[in-house]
């Protein structure tokens, strides 16, 4: 061990943190955004913004990270990325119908900030990754 690899450590945690009370803020005020669009609009249209949204932002990191480009997938890949289309679609509208109905919990929302402090007192190695939930597929 050189000693520079406990310092790399620290700094992902450190921003694993950081991301960690990033979420929790933009929970917290998509929840509210939610509310108030219920009073306006169909359920069914607040799931097209997030629709748009994503889009949009994904978009957007094609053009900042130019080496991520568009690779046709094969009929698996097609296949898995529907299912977990249909799969997104349907927990946004029940996630959507909680935030109307007010039966979901701050706390509910706050079990991903607890497990992170959990696992950092348990001296878990996180990456970066892990700390987005993000896994790299190489197909």
């Amino acid at each position: 061990m050189m000693g520079y690899e406990k310092n790399d450590q620290q700094v992902e945690t450190l921003i694993g943190i950081i991301l960690m009370i990033s979420v929790a803020i933009c929970s917290s005020i998509i929840q509210v955004l939610i509310n108030t669009l219920a009073k306006y609009v169909n359920q069914l249209v607040i799931l097209q913004y997030f629709c748009i949204i994503t889009i949009g932002a994904k978009s957007m990191n094609l053009f900042i990270f130019p080496s991520k480009q568009w690779v046709i997938p094969n009929n698996f890949v097609t296949t898995m990325l529907i299912m977990i289309g249909v799969t997104s679609y349907i927990t946004q509208l029940l996630m959507n119908r909680a935030y109307i109905k007010r039966e979901i919990s701050m706390l509910g929302q706050s079990q991903v900030i607890f497990g992170y402090i959990i696992d950092l007192f348990m001296g878990t190695n996180m990456t970066i990754f892990s700390s987005l939930g993000k896994e790299e597929i190489n197909i």
